[in-house]
């Protein structure tokens, strides 16, 4: 079960890093041995002060708002593919559970906490996805590729129709109106008298649309978030911090107090 030499070598990498960064790079051996229980500590501390004041389902509005590919493949593959489930896959479902059940009670919800929640979620789809990828390739290839064209064309036609012909600009409606497409496809092909390896051929070609269209939508976010809105409190990520409006009108009180020599300035 350790598989001793693979073990270790994870074991040593691990503690490697920590090493590292809780003695501040050698410089303070101490944090060695305080760092786990009194960064457990500290968070635990935290909860009296409820930092963040959210709800308890706060965590899981900023994992569907940003982790669109992750949580797609995590509920479908639950609904869809059926299987057994090896032990290792079996400890992420309880992490992803227990996770779940701390952070939704736990006092204090500030967004870089949901890295917790995330990590055993992609690790967990990580298996779905080697599996769907190992299986496509045992498929029929040609047949599962006209599928997901036809799958394509259908989501591009949808867009069109709500952006253009129905002058519907709300991307949250285009959305639920593509998958609504999608799901009708899928239900009419699983109920239709085509035979079982066509079926499954498209159950696969289904998740590879799924995962291309979110993967998008993931990645655009991912964009917005690092390099457009990462200092606007509006994104969910980042409503923490202060606003650029703050610094913007500190510098130009600072210019204005420059210009116009000594000055008093009132703070309401």
């Amino acid at each position: 079960l350790w598989k001793g030499k693979t073990w270790f070598l994870i074991a040593l990498f691990f503690w490697l890093i920590y090493l590292i960064f809780y003695t501040t790079l050698g410089s303070n051996p101490h944090g060695a041995a305080t760092g786990i229980w009194q960064s457990l500590g500290y968070w635990l501390a935290q909860q009296e002060v409820a930092r963040g004041s959210q709800p308890w389902y706060y965590f899981f509005v900023v994992i569907f708002s940003y982790e669109f590919v992750s949580m797609s493949l995590l509920f479908v593959s639950i609904l869809v593919i059926k299987r057994k489930y090896i032990m290792y896959e079996k400890f992420l479902i309880y992490w992803i559970v227990a996770n779940g059940l701390i952070y939704c009670i736990a006092s204090e919800k500030m967004p870089w906490l949901t890295v917790h929640l995330i990590v055993p979620i992609i690790l967990y789809v990580g298996c779905i996805l080697g599996e769907i990828i190992r299986k496509i390739f045992n498929k029929n290839l040609g047949n599962i590729l006209k599928q997901v064209l036809i799958i394509s064309i259908i989501t591009i036609l949808g867009i069109t129709l709500v952006n253009f012909v129905l002058d519907i600009k709300s991307i949250l409606i285009s959305f639920i109106f593509v998958w609504i497409l999608i799901l009708i496809l899928f239900l009419l092909v699983k109920s239709s008298m085509l035979n079982k390896s066509y079926f499954l051929d498209f159950r696969y070609s289904f998740f590879s649309v799924l995962i291309l269209i979110t993967g998008v939508l993931t990645f655009r976010g991912a964009i917005d978030t690092s390099f457009y809105e990462s200092d606007i409190p509006d994104e969910i990520m980042v409503y923490t911090q202060t606003s650029p409006h703050v610094h913007n009108l500190v510098k130009q009180i600072e210019l204005y107090a420059l210009e116009n020599g000594q000055v008093k300035i009132a703070v309401d």
